[in-house]
């Protein structure tokens, strides 16, 4: 027989809400506590007192992610796509942009000519394109992994591509320009750039831990509520100073 005391989950950011709302599915009660002021964690969007909207970090929404088309409601989101592409800047100063010419077939002339990498290093992105949309998801990341820098160099791409490009793009994306993350993960989240779009929501990269948030059943989320310490079966909170 399931108990009636609520499961605790410490942090209301997008991990966070995504347990709560899970187990909420399967019927189980649940506490989220966080001591921020909002939801969302890192995941956040302020507004200035003129009304803009500025998201923290680098935030994209990645529509193809097999958990996001489980859990979020596209339409209510009102996502805004970006074209797919990366301006670059050039040791030199000038800046070149590299479009998907998958998405934008007129663009692929003038990725062959860009002067990112050579014609060869191109070859190979797409070579890698039609390979990862060969593939599911799961296949990708339950293949054998090396780390990201590695494979890139076995894949043959040359080392200016791989610090014009691959470095700082995938660097911002993984918040490790030195690549050492697992390359079956760099193969999924490029399958994700590939296969889909990268978005925002029209009122905010916030609206997807808000979303996540309004679906849970009312007061089940605490804010404002700092966590000291965690045992067995306890959880203690700080005590606030009035």
């Amino acid at each position: 027989m399931l108990t009636s005391d609520p499961i605790v989950i410490i942090g209301a950011g997008l991990a966070g809400l995504a347990c709560a709302n899970y187990l909420h599915r399967a019927g189980r009660p649940v506490l989220v506590l966080d001591g921020a002021d909002a939801v969302g964690g890192r995941v956040r969007t302020d507004v200035t007192p003129e009304g803009f909207r500025l998201d923290r970090g680098f935030q994209v929404l990645l529509t193809r992610y097999p958990e996001v088309e489980r859990l979020l409601d596209y339409g209510a989101a009102d996502l805004r796509a970006f074209r797919s592409g990366a301006v670059i800047r050039l040791a030199d100063g000038r800046e070149t942009t590299l479009q998907n010419p998958l998405q934008q077939p007129l663009a692929a002339f003038t990725a062959l000519t860009s002067p990112i990498g050579s014609l060869t290093d191109k070859l190979r992105i797409m070579q890698l394109v039609l390979q990862v949309r060969s593939q599911t998801s799961q296949q990708l990341l339950s293949q054998p992994a090396t780390d990201t820098l590695t494979f890139l160099r076995r894949y043959g791409w040359s080392e200016q591509i791989i610090d014009s490009f691959f470095r700082p793009f995938f660097g911002g994306v993984f918040l490790d320009r030195s690549l050492s993350t697992a390359s079956n993960f760099f193969e999924f989240v490029f399958q994700q750039f590939v296969i889909g779009e990268a978005v925002v929501p029209a009122l905010g990269i916030q609206q997807i831990p808000e979303q996540l948030a309004a679906r849970l059943p009312a007061a089940s989320v605490r804010l404002n509520t700092l966590v000291e310490a965690v045992g067995g079966n306890f959880v203690q909170l700080r005590a606030v100073k009035l």
